[in-house]
């Protein structure tokens, strides 16, 4: 008789940050990050860090996430005219032990 072993994957979450927005309001620019636990149990509170021409400009308390959930964080600012890169990361600090730790940064440019 063959004894056979069923492996599964332990529950973990995943953060992600799966939408990135520079929207110009007025003179300044609202920057948000979508954060999504895309894994399949819950996160708990984290920091989203966002970086402008990688330098920090935010570091946004993120509430804890369900499987499946997400939540929308921003700040604003005030770059100088030309082309920028956004950069947000999700558990910026690493205190959310998730399925996947190379997939929490998301990154777009714009133009002021």
């Amino acid at each position: 008789m063959t004894e056979l072993e069923a492996f599964t994957t332990p529950p973990a979450p995943d953060l992600q940050v799966t939408a990135l927005t520079a929207t110009k309001s007025a003179d300044k620019f609202v920057y948000a990050a979508t954060v999504s636990n895309t894994g399949n149990d819950a996160a708990g509170a984290s920091t989203t860090q966002l970086k402008l021409d990688g330098v920090q400009i935010c570091a946004l308390s993120t509430a804890g996430l369900t499987a499946g959930g997400s939540t929308t964080v921003s700040c604003t600012g005030k770059p100088r005219s030309g082309t920028h890169t956004l950069v947000a990361t999700a558990d910026s600090a690493n205190v959310v032990a998730e399925s996947n730790e190379a997939n929490n940064t998301r990154t777009t440019t714009f133009a002021r």
